[in-house]
C-alpha cells in the first residue's frame, strides 16, 4: 500500500517535521504494521525506533500470500535505527531476517499482584471443573491456525491413558470456537470451553497450561501462569524457548511430541515450576519492570543533547 500511495508517506513526514520530535517510536504488531511511521521518519530525517514484538515472516505465520508479502516487506527491515523487542529469541529472529540495527530487549510485564498462587479446590468449584481429573488448560483466542487448540485435543485423544485421566479446559473466543466444541465431542475427550473471563482463577485450578502455538512472542498467558505457580508446557520456539525448561517443551505442530511431553509431565508427579523460574518472572517481568525498562530504553535512544535536557 505504501508503494502505491506514496502521498501518505509525504503527508506524515511533513507532520513529523512540524512537530520536530527527537525520536519516532513505531509500535508494530509485525514488520508491516505501522511501517508508515518508519518510512515517514526516514523521509523527514528523524531517528526512529521500532517496537516489534513479533518479527516472524508472513510465511511463517501462515498469512495469505505470505511469501509474496515478505518479498515486498523485505525493504522495511532496514528502516529503523533501533529495534526494541521482547525476548532473546525474538532478537535472534530479527537478525535472521537481516536486521543490522541494534536490538534492545524489553520483557513483557504482567500484574504479579493479581497472578499468584491460590486455593486450587476453591478455584475448581467456582469454575465448575472436575477435581478428580488432571486439568489441562489453554487461554487465548480460539483460532487453530496460530493457537492450535486442536493439536492439544489430538494429542490427548491419541493416548488412552491421557484421554481417561485428563480434562481439557479452553478459555477464550474466536473463529474456531464452534469447531473446537465439535472436535471435543467427536474425540470423546473430556473438556470445557469457557468464555473470556478473569483467568486468575483458571491458572489456580489447572494442573498445567499448554501453549501449542505455531508462533508467539513472549506470551502473557505463560508469564501469568508461571507467576501463579502453574506449570506451562509449550512449543519449543519463541518466548517459550526463552523461559520454559527443556522438559516442558515439545516440537511445534507435532501432536505426538505434545502427547509425550504430557505423559512425561504426569509420570513425574505434575511438578510445579521451580522457585527460580517463578522468581525470575515475578522479579523481571512485572508491570513496573516493563514500565521502567521500556521508558529507560526509549529515553536512552534520544540523541545526547535532548537527553540531557530530559534529565534536568
Amino acid at each position: 500500500r505504501h508503494l502505491v500511495r506514496p502521498a501518505r508517506i509525504r503527508k506524515l513526514a511533513r507532520r513529523f517535521r512540524e512537530i520536530a520530535p527527537s525520536l519516532v517510536v513505531a509500535i508494530q504488531g509485525n514488520l508491516e504494521h505501522s511501517s508508515l511511521a518508519l518510512l515517514a521518519a526516514r523521509r523527514a530525517g528523524i531517528p526512529s525506533a521500532s517496537y516489534l514484538p513479533v518479527p516472524h515472516t508472513n510465511a511463517a505465520m501462515g498469512a495469505r500470500f505470505g511469501a509474496v508479502r515478505d518479498l515486498f516487506c523485505s525493504r522495511l527491515i532496514d528502516l529503523p535505527d533501533t529495534y526494541i523487542t521482547i525476548s532473546d529469541e525474538m532478537a535472534r529472529l530479527l537478525k535472521e531476517r537481516g536486521a543490522t540495527a541494534p536490538v534492545k530487549i524489553v520483557y513483557n510485564g504482567i500484574d504479579t499482584d493479581r497472578f499468584r498462587p491460590g486455593d486450587t479446590p476453591e478455584a475448581c468449584r467456582r469454575l465448575g471443573l472436575p477435581s478428580a481429573k488432571v486439568r489441562i488448560g489453554m487461554v487465548g483466542r480460539i483460532e487453530f491456525r496460530q493457537k492450535q487448540q486442536h493439536l492439544l485435543v489430538e494429542a490427548v485423544a491419541a493416548d488412552p491413558t491421557l484421554a481417561a485421566s485428563c480434562h481439557l479446559v479452553f478459555a477464550g473466543e474466536g473463529p474456531d470456537s464452534a469447531a473446537l466444541v465439535e472436535i471435543l465431542r467427536q474425540s470423546g475427550v473430556s473438556g470445557t470451553v469457557l468464555p473470556w473471563s478473569d483467568p486468575a482463577d483458571l491458572y489456580r485450578a489447572m494442573d498445567a497450561m499448554v501453549i501449542p502455538s505455531r508462533y508467539e512472542g513472549l506470551p502473557l498467558v505463560m508469564l501469568e501462569a508461571l507467576s501463579s505457580g502453574t506449570p506451562v508446557l509449550g512449543s519449543d520456539r519463541d518466548g517459550m524457548r526463552d523461559v520454559l525448561p527443556p522438559e516442558w517443551r515439545f516440537q511445534p505442530g507435532d501432536a505426538a511430541s505434545l502427547g509425550a511431553t504430557l505423559v512425561r509431565f504426569l509420570s513425574q508427579g505434575r511438578p510445579r515450576p521451580s522457585a527460580d523460574l517463578v522468581g525470575r518472572v515475578r522479579s523481571t517481568m512485572s508491570l513496573p519492570c516493563f514500565r521502567d525498562s521500556f521508558s529507560s530504553t526509549v529515553l536512552g535512544l534520544v540523541p545526547g543533547r535532548e537527553r540531557s535536557l530530559l534529565a534536568r
